[in-house]
């Protein structure tokens, strides 16, 4: 897919920059396996993000259970 890097068609809207958080080990070590596949870090977020927005990709789900506190007998 690294053929497909700043394609849009003729007098299209660039897309509007967006941030996120996130730590500098993360990032790096995202950055070389994009770099070892040939894409950029941008194509790298999209792709999380419209899978996201399609349900193709799932977050770890976190289940909080409260108990009541024991009383004294």
């Amino acid at each position: 897919m690294a053929g497909l890097r700043g394609k849009r068609p003729a007098g299209a809207r660039p897309d509007p920059v967006r941030s996120v958080r996130v730590s500098e080990a993360v990032w790096e070590s995202a950055r070389r396996r994009a770099t070892y596949e040939g894409v950029t870090m941008s194509h790298v977020m999209l792709s999380f993000v419209e899978g996201y927005a399609k349900g193709l990709v799932d977050l770890p789900r976190v289940t909080v259970q409260y108990a009541l506190p024991k009383q004294a007998s």
